[in-house]
């Protein structure tokens, strides 16, 4: 049987915008897997000894023309002692038209020096001897995000800025299906172009719903369980999408009808650390037991696959492992 990983997210971690100088160290943040800071002359050391006033006094004594030593002391604070292993970093590229995701390595504190005949030979060399490494997870266009992040992608402008609003949109960008605390979200991407047909899309949204509800009434692990505690966003633009956001437990059948409805047939190991991560553990299988003893379940669960088939609904990669997976299995019988 095959094993489909749900990502468990700390409710700790945090969400973070470092600029790249308009673009201009985008490339080599990316090529070598590391974010800088500017003000070189502060050391990491100094960073550690000192309080922020302490900060702010020295960057005036060694940088006379720093415009706001206040702000540039909170960027370098932020760098050293706020941003936490796990973080996510998000850089962007030249006009902010392209952006990559990436998280905060454990012990990747670094310092290089870089010298002035390396600059002189490429100006998009970085500076910043101050670092932090990075492991680059995903690369997107800004197109690709709901208009809130556009507009913090295209307007902030502080090198290291807080982007905890938009979490949820930046972790979606990341995984498709994902559990944070016991709040959960699904993200079903529709990758059909031009004309999206209104009555497919709404369609498939109501059948799965339906069909959830079904169970949630059914089953006694669902008591006190409701379908309105659900989120529902949807993005429709062409491309667009779908997510589903709340209470993990209903989140978790809404994925389990989707996956289960396209031919999965799945186990899913989480750390039984507590109660509800063992109401999560058993949700699955108890919804493919469901859908096994219904006698409409041909006709609802060929509607939905026919509906995200129409639509071109991109199914989350760990399904797309899931289901290479099984067909693997089953090849070698």
């Amino acid at each position: 049987m095959s094993t489909f990983q749900i990502p468990i997210i700390k409710e700790t971690k945090n969400y973070w915008l470092v600029r790249t100088n308009s673009g201009r160290y985008y490339d080599e943040f990316l090529r070598e897997g590391y974010i800088g800071i500017n003000w070189n002359d502060i050391t990491y050391d100094e960073i550690d000894d000192l309080d922020r006033d302490s900060i702010i006094d020295l960057l005036k004594e060694r940088d006379p023309d720093v415009k706001n030593p206040s702000n540039a002391a909170r960027q370098l604070v932020v760098l050293r002692k706020v941003m936490q292993p796990g973080d996510a970093v998000i850089i962007t590229g030249p006009s902010s038209y392209i952006f990559s995701i990436g998280e905060v390595e454990k012990d990747g504190f670094f310092t290089k020096e870089v010298e002035p005949s390396e600059l002189k030979a490429n100006p998009r060399t970085c500076p910043y001897t101050k670092r932090r490494k990075v492991r680059w997870v995903k690369t997107l266009t800004k197109w690709e995000v709901e208009m809130p992040m556009f507009k913090m992608l295209q307007h902030s402008r502080q090198t290291i800025a807080e982007a905890n609003d938009y979490k949820d949109i930046i972790e979606g960008k990341i995984h498709d299906f994902y559990i944070r605390g016991e709040v959960a979200q699904l993200t079903l991407k529709v990758r059909k172009e031009g004309n999206i047909p209104a009555l497919t899309f709404f369609s498939l949204g109501k059948e799965v719903l339906d069909l959830a509800e079904e169970f949630i009434s059914s089953s006694a692990m669902m008591e006190g369980v409701d379908i309105n505690q659900i989120e529902t966003k949807i993005n429709i633009n062409s491309p667009g999408s779908f997510n589903f956001k709340g209470n993990a437990k209903v989140v978790t059948v809404i994925a389990a009808i989707v996956l289960l409805s396209t031919g999965g047939s799945v186990n899913v190991p989480l750390p039984n650390g507590t109660s509800f991560e063992a109401q999560i553990n058993g949700i699955i299988p108890t919804v493919d037991e469901f859908l096994n003893d219904r006698q409409e379940r041909d006709h609802r669960e060929l509607l939905i696959k026919e509906h995200m088939k129409d639509l071109e609904v991109e199914s989350p990669d760990d399904l797309k492992k899931l289901m290479d997976a099984t067909e693997n299995e089953s090849s070698k019988k």
